[in-house]
């Protein structure tokens, strides 16, 4: 489904309300917050499915509030990548968890 066409079938069934989405960030993080990364990679089908359906909640959150502040996620995301691509050199930060000013 194009993003033009995400948003049309979206926008008849979600009214946008700040506070309810912001607590599906908060179920879809509860999910994974207390995981090792291994843990997070071998979730029961139950979690699993737990997971998938609070994903499909934020994206939709997410959907929402771009069409709401006329903002086109696809290239935010371009944006985004290029920035982080500046501010954190694949060559010197791999492995580390350092903050972006600590490589300046």
């Amino acid at each position: 489904m194009a993003g033009n066409s995400k948003r049309q079938a979206i926008t008849p069934f979600f009214d946008f309300t700040f506070d309810y989405h912001c607590s599906e960030v908060g179920e879809l993080v509860e999910i994974f917050q207390w995981l090792s990364e291994e843990q997070s990679r071998n979730l029961q089908v139950d979690e699993l499915d737990k997971a998938v359906k609070e994903i499909a909640d934020v994206q939709i959150y997410l959907i929402r509030l771009a069409d709401k502040l006329n903002i086109n996620i696809e290239q935010a995301v371009k944006d985004k990548i290029i920035e982080n691509e500046k501010k954190y050199p694949a060559d010197k930060v791999k492995g580390s968890s350092k903050k972006y000013t600590d490589y300046k």
